[in-house]
């Protein structure tokens, strides 16, 4: 699993939205290099918080009588820190001794659609994943006897196995989706900037971790989060939000940065101009197993533009 993904494990942790399989994991990678840099990084960031607000108060600063006290909640979550760790590398003990000649852990598996691909995946429990370019998928080569977890970063559309007692959730960066067994889409590029959830079949819960806030969807809905706004729930079309699974490329009022980031992941180039080609674009269009040529030559002639393509690389003029 990459380190960001821990790093989301430990904030779950501190704000007490663990499973006990992702509390398990916390713990053990605490006794790892990364995992105690990464706790003694957030241990000193608090108490250097701590000394700044001692040392306003010491200085006269006036704080408004209504402002809550934030010193006493840090060193509790300096407590929690410490305590995690103590706790992390405690449990080690424990775990190597108990697996001294037994099997070993179950491993996890990760599985990278690069630029230019797109991948079909079949978990342990039958469940399928399509995952889309410039993808990564993270998850236990066989799932717990209590719950299936993966993780996400980029964008995967999910056929989930119904298991009523094993819940299957998605985590893609603050945004958690859980589902019994349904089919839906998760879309958590980076530069999005935003997480979508779209529902085709079934029902999810979607959580967003910073806001605490949690909904439910049904088939047809969406859900966008920014980690700036509440959740917002939005209708969809099938065809424009899930149909890159299937071979279509669906641009409605889309912007250039939009166009740009999507035809340079399906087709793995790099497309350079001017940035007075950029200005107010609001480009509708689609396109089914078209190549590259055939796209730019459509956009084109919508856009009054020509290009070149070069070692991958695509200049616009």
């Amino acid at each position: 699993m990459k380190e960001r993904n821990y790093k989301t494990l430990v904030n779950r942790y501190l704000t007490n939205r663990c499973t006990p399989e992702e509390t398990k994991q916390v713990l053990k990678w605490m006794h790892s290099p990364e995992g105690k840099a990464y706790m003694e990084q957030l241990m000193s960031k608090e108490l250097q918080m701590i000394d700044q607000e001692i040392h306003q108060e010491i200085s006269g600063e006036v704080v408004p009588i209504n402002r809550p006290r934030k010193g006493k909640n840090r060193m509790g979550l300096v407590a929690v820190i410490v305590f995690l760790m103590i706790a992390g590398w405690s449990l080690m003990g424990v775990i190597q001794q108990q697996n001294e000649g037994k099997e070993a852990k179950v491993p996890m598996m990760e599985k990278v659609a690069p630029r230019g691909s797109k991948m079909r995946i079949t978990l342990s429990d039958g469940s399928r994943v399509v995952l889309n370019a410039e993808s990564c998928l993270s998850f236990p080569k066989h799932f717990s006897e209590t719950s299936r977890v993966v993780y996400l970063q980029g964008e995967a559309f999910f056929e989930v196995t119904e298991d009523r007692q094993r819940p299957f959730s998605v985590v893609s960066g603050e945004i958690t989706t859980t589902a019994l067994g349904t089919s839906f889409n998760v879309n958590a590029y980076e530069d999005f900037k935003k997480v979508e959830v779209a529902l085709v079949t079934g029902k999810v819960q979607v959580k967003a971790e910073r806001m605490q806030a949690s909904a439910m969807l049904v088939p047809g809905e969406k859900l966008a989060y920014s980690g700036r706004s509440k959740l917002t729930k939005l209708r969809f079309d099938s065809e424009k939000e899930v149909g890159w699974k299937d071979g279509w490329i669906i641009f409605e009022n889309a912007s250039f940065q939009e166009v740009q980031s999507t035809l340079e992941r399906w087709y793995d180039v790099s497309i350079f101009c001017d940035k007075v080609l950029q200005r107010d674009w609001n480009y509708s269009g689609k396109f089914h197993h078209a190549s590259l040529e055939n796209v730019l030559e459509n956009i084109g002639f919508a856009r009054k533009f020509q290009f070149s393509i070069k070692n991958k690389k695509v200049n616009l003029y």
